[in-house]
Order: structure tokens, then sequence, then C-alpha cells
């Protein structure tokens, strides 16, 4: 008998039900908060998902996917967001935005398609 075991393969997606902040765990497909070992998607729906001032968020990777043209799709970060592999920014309609104040950590690439809005810091480790 051949016995193996699998990596485990944790992709989360952004539903923004609840709300607009990131640390809601009602606000993700699996109900709970991402973690460093999540792929995270964030798709085009109502909320936009904030990272909001003095919290912090970790992701394995984030994916901003918008529809275009009309879909506009954006991902706040007011406070730190850690992001242990690369970030997507997908496509014109899709925007990641570091406001004042906030921090993107990230290893990895950045693959850009879209929008990036620095206003606070990104750094690579």
């Amino acid at each position: 008998m051949l016995a193996f075991g699998l990596t485990g393969f944790s992709q989360i997606t952004w539903t923004g039900t609840t709300s607009d902040d990131w640390n809601v765990g009602t606000n993700w497909s699996s109900t709970t908060i991402p973690t460093a070992t999540d792929d995270v998607v964030i798709p085009n729906v109502t909320n936009f998902p904030d990272v909001l001032t003095s919290t912090t968020a970790a992701a394995k990777s984030i994916t901003i996917t918008g529809v275009e043209p009309s879909g506009l799709i954006e991902l706040f970060v007011h406070g730190t967001l850690t992001v242990e592999e690369g970030i997507t920014v997908s496509n014109a309609s899709s925007v990641l935005k570091i406001f004042s104040g906030g921090k993107v950590i990230y290893s990895g690439d950045i693959d850009n398609s879209g929008s990036i809005v620095i206003e606070g810091e990104l750094i690579t480790p």
C-alpha cells in the first residue's frame, strides 16, 4: 500500500458579507480570518476589504481580481499587511491602495496589471 501526504492548499475568498473589515471572519468564504498560510482572493463584491488602522493582517498570497471594464475592486491598507509570497493586481479594474500610515510587507513578486497607490510603505524584508 502506498501512503503519502499532501501539502494543504488553503484558498480563502473575500465575500465582504458583514463589513469592510479584513479582521472579521464572516467577511471570508471560510468564515475565518486569513493567516500566513492562506492564498487570498479578492473578487468584485460590494464591500472592499480594509486592513484598518492599528491592526495587522497576513496572507500567503493575495490576488485582487476586478472585472473589466466596470467592476472596480480595491484592497485598502491603513494598518499592516504581511504577505509571505506574491501579490497579484490582476487587471485595470484592480487596485491596491496603501494609505498614509499603512504598510505592506511582502516577499516574492508583485504582478501588477492594475494600480498600486502608495501613500504609506511597501516593504520587502
